[in-house]
């Protein structure tokens, strides 16, 4: 790719692996099929992007930005979305996941309320200062995903398994839980129930 700006363009089965790359901007454009691993962006800048069937992998970022991105039956592992934050801070970098699998993810500091994550496997990820509330995480297998400093008020976790939420630190008033994972609440306050 010489150029450095695509707007509304499609890319299918692009594979990169171990790569930097720098100074690229994509505007409206969707990836089908592709597979990012190990790369690293710099100054790079996604928005409104689409992203259906890719698979991405421990990315790292320097300087890039990411505003509404979607994301649909996706692979996305080692990702750190905090970093990807625009510049004026005025839009988030994910609007969209449908059917995804996130697996050490990290969010942290972002405005996700109201978010539907229902639908999609989150293991292993961190939710750290999110606003997270009136999102709906309903039948979600989150195993082992935490949560801390979190606004979850009126989050909808019914039928979701696997999360450890920080009762200490998270605002969980008015959020739904289902028994019996409703008592993983409990393991923060490290208390004993016989």
């Amino acid at each position: 790719m010489s150029e450095r700006y695509f707007e509304n363009r499609e890319f299918t089965s692009l594979q990169l692996t171990d790569e930097t790359i720098k100074y690229f901007e994509f505007i409206d454009c969707t990836f089908i099929d592709c597979t990012v691993e190990k790369c690293t962006l710099t100054k790079c800048r996604f928005s409104e992007c689409t992203f259906v069937n890719c698979h991405i992998t421990d990315l790292k970022f320097d300087g890039t930005e990411a505003n509404y991105l979607a994301f649909e039956n996706c692979v996305l592992s080692g990702v750190n979305w905090g970093l990807l934050t625009s510049s004026g801070g005025f839009s988030e970098p994910v609007n969209k996941l449908i059917s995804c699998n996130l697996k050490y993810n990290f969010f942290t500091d972002i405005n996700l309320k109201k978010f539907l994550f229902k639908g999609n496997d989150i293991t292993y990820t961190t939710f750290a200062d999110c606003n997270l509330s009136e999102s709906n995480f309903e039948g979600c297998n989150l195993t082992d995903t935490e949560f801390f400093r979190c606004d979850i008020q009126k989050a909808d976790f019914r039928k979701a398994t696997g999360y450890k939420i920080d009762v200490i630190t998270c605002n969980i008033k008015k959020a739904k839980f289902s028994a019996p994972e409703v008592y993983n609440l409990l393991a923060s306050l490290d208390i004993k129930i016989e």
